[in-house]
């Protein structure tokens, strides 16, 4: 591919700040006001909308959205934080109905003629962008403040206008595959929540047995190796999971966190090596992130783990942990923040059913679990290749569309 030529967005783009209203501008109806709070990561939500008169309105005309615009929150989290909560995400507006732009908001709104709106929001949407701004953000705790010249100045390289289009379309495509995986995974949950509910629900029979989570299985916690030992971490080491690992995933299978232990870090810590089927529930910071082990791992002491029983299975104790959650949640102590301690977590009281019960619902849900982790792989590798795809074309490097279709 040529190198293209690069231009700043406000040669090709119209960069509008969003309105300033005051209080008691805002009124229970009229038109809507998109704020901040709307704005999430490529999606825009509608609801507990503000309003404003329809004068207001005009006397703001130029923070009027149009269809097709982008809209960029110029205020937001650092990284590390939710990304639907960060400085700088990007989401189109494709309403055709008026709507007019709060604060500390911006409208980029391309020459349709020169740049593609999704291409354009595909490209601010990146990794790559994202630390561009963030690097010249002003930064004032955990918050992140962008200025309006900063974006007219962001520079970047545009193909022609029909290379656009079938970039988008690409990575659209992509996008939709994503969008399948996710239907297709919460569809096999909703079987196996509902046949949880079934059994252990509805149909519980009264002979059931009490007990407590730990005749469930073993209750282990973790551990940390001293951060100011480096030999003690490691790229490609013992899997080392930590609730900050969970704070922003949203798939139901992990086999590693961001950062591993070293054999020596392992051995200078108090965590535990556990086995595949073991369910992570985070223990503060806040209690109640589940995640299934694929793979023998660790984590900090930030868990209550249960490495479950071999008669209980881990589909049960994974439902259980879920329905038990509001009652685990009643019992935490706190101090600087909501723990559940170990002890603790051994008395949650529970019912135990009868084996064959359990068996019949091992044997329901571990074949759609087989299916929901190849359906994880598979939606992690789309990723991947829209992350790969948008960096390529961030960077002028050359891609084929032909071989993603």
């Amino acid at each position: 591919m040529e190198k293209r030529e690069r231009y700043k967005i406000s040669q090709f783009c119209m960069v509008l700040n969003g309105a300033m209203f005051k209080s008691n501008e805002f009124k229970n109806e009229g038109v809507p006001v998109l704020k901040t709070s709307n704005i999430k990561n490529n999606r825009i939500l509608f609801n507990e909308l503000s309003y404003v008169s329809d004068l207001t309105a005009k006397k703001r005309k130029k923070s009027i959205i149009m269809n097709g615009d982008i809209l960029f929150p110029m205020t937001g989290n650092i990284v590390g934080d939710n990304p639907d909560r960060r400085v700088g995400r990007v989401a189109i507006f494709k309403e055709d109905g008026e709507y007019i732009l709060n604060q500390r908001l911006c409208i980029i709104r391309p020459d349709r003629a020169v740049a593609d709106s999704e291409f354009l929001a595909y490209y601010l949407s990146s990794a790559e962008t994202y630390m561009y701004f963030m690097n010249r953000a002003k930064i004032t705790g955990k918050q992140a403040s962008i200025a309006l010249n900063q974006i007219q100045d962001y520079t970047i390289s545009l193909p022609d206008i029909t290379t656009q289009r079938r970039i988008s379309q690409t990575l659209k495509a992509l996008d939709l595959k994503i969008v399948l995986c996710d239907e297709r995974m919460a569809a096999l949950e909703r079987e196996m929540q509902t046949y949880y509910d079934e059994l252990f629900v509805r149909k519980a029979n009264s002979p059931w047995k009490a007990g407590t989570l730990s005749d469930i299985g073993k209750i282990v916690s973790g551990g940390t190796p001293s951060k100011k030992k480096a030999e003690y971490f490691s790229k490609k080491g013992i899997a080392w999971i930590t609730p900050k690992d969970l704070s922003n995933y949203k798939l139901k299978f992990i086999s590693h966190g961001k950062t591993d232990i070293s054999e020596l870090g392992y051995k200078h810590c108090s965590a535990t090596k556990m086995p595949r089927g073991t369910v992570l529930f985070s223990s503060r910071a806040p209690i109640g992130y589940m995640a299934i082990a694929t793979k023998e791992l660790t984590t900090n002491q930030g868990f209550r783990s249960i490495i479950p029983n071999k008669n209980i299975g881990t589909a049960f104790t994974y439902y259980l942990l879920k329905s038990l959650l509001p009652n685990i949640e009643s019992r935490a102590v706190s101090t600087c923040f909501q723990e559940i301690s170990g002890t603790v977590m051994k008395q949650i009281p529970v019912i135990i059913p009868d084996n064959n019960t359990l068996q019949k619902f091992s044997e329901f849900c571990n074949p759609k679990f087989n299916q929901q982790l190849d359906i994880q792989k598979e939606k992690i590798k789309l990723e991947q290749l829209k992350r790969d795809l948008i960096s390529k074309i961030i960077s002028d490097e050359t891609y084929d569309l032909e071989l993603l279709a």
